[in-house]
């Protein structure tokens, strides 16, 4: 009774069983914007779930969490791309440096690390971080 009461419900909660095999969680940064890389391997049917969690060092304020549920129907080894955006952080900078706390939760693996945001690029030879130019000395 037991052993077809199991088999029953593996039929139909087959995701809450099985789970991807993460290898690697990266986060990358912007201005307004973050993109948590996650390196996993997952058998056919298995799931990734993600919580990510962003709270400013200092203050401990969050500035977001989401979460997010990807589903695969083959074998993969693969990368999945998680974006959120819409963030309005504190920019960092030398002067301000500004920084957060990112906790990312994907299947039994947990990330934790201190990111900052900013915007770097370069436009007509001249470096800028956060819109403001900066001349290096060489």
């Amino acid at each position: 009774m037991k052993t077809r009461l199991l088999c029953a419900l593996c039929a139909f909660f087959p995701l809450s069983l099985l789970a991807a095999k993460v290898h690697k969680i990266t986060p990358i940064t912007t201005d307004k914007d973050i993109r948590i890389e996650v390196m996993l391997s997952a058998e056919a049917n298995e799931s990734l779930s993600l919580d990510a969690v962003i709270t400013h060092a200092r203050n401990k304020a969050i500035l977001c969490s989401h979460s997010g549920e990807f589903y695969f129907k083959n074998k993969v080894d693969t990368t999945v791309v998680w974006k959120i955006d819409q963030l309005t952080p504190e920019l960092w900078s030398p002067v301000n440096p500004a920084l957060y706390d990112l906790e990312v939760k994907a299947g039994t693996e947990t990330l934790h690390k201190r990111i900052g945001f900013r915007k770097f690029e370069m436009r007509d030879g001249v470096f800028y971080l956060n819109d403001k130019p900066i001349y290096l000395r060489g």
